[in-house]
């Protein structure tokens, strides 16, 4: 699925470093990261935080237009195990992600 928030903005794509400034390795243009963390799916829940009062694209929307361009997302082991599902996530909200293994809810965050 793709994800609605990328609206017009092309992907950062591999980044490198020249002198102090991060860039992109593919235009050097130099960029500023500016993150937040959304925790959640290193507790119990194996889910990121607010999926079960809104969706996914909205949370997303919000942290666009708050202006961060990074997400640290933490994560724990019990995560990345076969078979482990997220909890707290509404179906109402977020049908889309019902029944999909931690792995694939982080591979269409990230």
């Amino acid at each position: 699925a793709e994800a609605r928030w990328s609206r017009g903005r092309a992907p950062l794509g591999w980044l490198s470093t020249s002198g102090p400034s991060i860039v992109r390795a593919d235009t050097g243009e130099a960029i500023v990261l500016r993150g937040v963390s959304w925790f959640g799916m290193e507790t119990e829940t194996l889910a990121p935080h607010g999926l079960w009062v809104r969706s996914l694209d909205d949370l997303l929307d919000c942290v666009v237009a708050c202006g961060f361009n990074l997400i640290r997302l933490p994560f724990c082991n019990a995560a990345v195990r076969p078979g482990a599902k997220p909890t707290s996530i509404a179906a109402h909200c977020n049908p889309g992600l019902i029944g999909l293994g931690c792995l694939e809810l982080l591979d269409l965050i990230v």
